[in-house]
């Protein structure tokens, strides 16, 4: 107990609060007194944690108890309830530590790990998911778990912009998940569709496709309607970028028709974004405006500000293309502003900006659209998306023209058609 009051910078007298003296919490810190069942509450309630995080016993009880929770934590991250995930596992990981069950701790840090990613926590998340994946290569029979611990950190650096770490994540999982004697197709699909992420990111769009056609394979013969639809959503992106829009939009369909199956709001809702912008880059902005009106309205009624965003950014676009530039900085600004600054979506504040400052310069409101465009360079810089950074330079180079400066506008529109070849002259 003296150990946790410490740790959460409390003294004797505040611990013991109005309930019990200073003194009494010496004696009970020094073994001298035996605390009641009652004042054992009083202090684990004081210091955020569970019973027999105080009592430091590994009792049976104790232990069951302590799974119990880790259980209940892990359905909540199913359900998407982060935050509450992450405050079940935080209050426990006393009791987790004083069971010594090396099983038990891995589940509860693979769990707290991917509470927290979700949460934004990215370098904290990295931490404590590292270790879970150092832990379960020691265990025993956990081939199955190190493959999920190293899929989850995979995961996380992808956020963090380590695509090259990442991708050997996801492969050192991918070949666990193959060699495991508990294995799961479900993970595997989960690294294919991921490992496509990140391939997608860095243009290699043959390799992607690769990657969920195998992914397509294994979730077919899987009979799991969300892992399907999951694997769908991915190989439409994927198809979408290789300019296959026939094959995008009907794969997204098929996406949603299985989320709806399966009662999940949040990802119909993704997959209306998905439809209007594929309305949008087929020439049917008109069309997709109602569909990204519709994901945005979802996405806040799940309370999800990143959906929210997403929808928001791909409406401006389509307002845009549609003729209507003041609609397009409105949404804009509203996605940047859901957007939050969060480093691992710098990309899409970057479409953002891109976006807005297209607009204005159709508004002729140079010096705005030329900040929005600088702004939209730093972004893509961060996440080193060269395709991004190209069309940046070409809207600065737009701004150029604008101003009459042709030698300036020449050498930004030369220095993105070097980055998008590979011949420089």
């Amino acid at each position: 107990m003296r150990a946790l009051r410490l740790e959460a910078r409390l003294t004797q007298s505040e611990l013991g609060g109005e309930r019990f003296t200073k003194e009494y919490v010496s004696q009970v810190e020094l073994g001298k007194t035996k605390p009641s069942e009652a004042a054992i509450a009083w202090f684990a309630d004081r210091l955020g944690v569970e019973r027999p995080a105080i009592e430091g016993a590994a009792s049976p009880a104790a232990v069951a108890e302590t799974t119990s929770v880790v259980a209940r934590a892990e359905a909540a991250l199913e359900a998407r309830r982060y935050a509450e995930a992450d405050s079940e596992l935080t209050r426990v990981k006393g009791a987790v530590d004083a069971a010594g069950d090396p099983h038990l701790a891995l589940r509860h840090g693979m769990a707290l790990g991917w509470a927290v990613h979700h949460q934004g926590r990215l370098e904290e998340a990295a931490g404590v998911l590292g270790a879970a994946a150092s832990a379960a290569a020691g265990l025993e029979g956990a081939a199955a778990d190190h493959a999920d611990a190293l899929y989850r950190l995979g995961v996380v650096r992808f956020k963090m912009g380590s695509h090259a770490t990442s991708l050997a994540l996801l492969d050192e999982a991918l070949r666990l998940a193959g060699e495991a004697d508990r294995t799961s197709d479900a993970l595997r699909v989960r690294i294919l569709n991921t490992r496509a992420k990140i391939r997608r990111r860095q243009k290699d769009f043959t390799a992607a496709a690769e990657d969920v056609q195998q992914a397509l394979e294994l979730a077919r013969a899987l009979d799991d309607d969300r892992v399907l639809a999951e694997t769908y959503l991915d190989a439409s992106l994927v198809a979408e970028r290789r300019n296959e829009y026939t094959r995008a939009q009907e794969y997204a369909e098929r996406s949603r028709a299985l989320f709806e199956r399966v009662s999940d709001h949040e990802y119909v809702g993704k997959l209306l974004n998905n439809l209007g912008q594929l309305h949008a880059i087929t020439g049917r902005p008109q069309d997709a405006v109602p569909l990204l009106r519709e994901s945005f309205r979802i996405a806040v009624e799940q309370d999800n500000r990143i959906d929210a965003a997403f929808a928001a950014s791909s409406l401006a676009s389509a307002r845009l293309h549609s003729g209507d530039p003041e609609g397009a900085i409105d949404s804009a600004n509203r996605a940047i502003e859901l957007l939050g600054g969060r480093a691992e979506y710098r990309q899409e504040e970057g479409n953002a900006r891109l976006v807005m400052g297209k607009a204005r310069l159709g508004l002729d409101l140079v010096e705005e659209a030329e900040r929005d465009f600088e702004a939209a360079a730093e972004c893509f810089a961060a996440v080193e998306s060269i395709s991004h950074m190209a069309g940046s330079w070409v809207a600065l180079g737009d701004v150029a023209t604008r101003r009459g400066d042709p030698e300036r506008a020449a050498e930004l529109y030369r220095r993105a058609a070097d980055a998008l070849q590979d011949v420089r002259w």
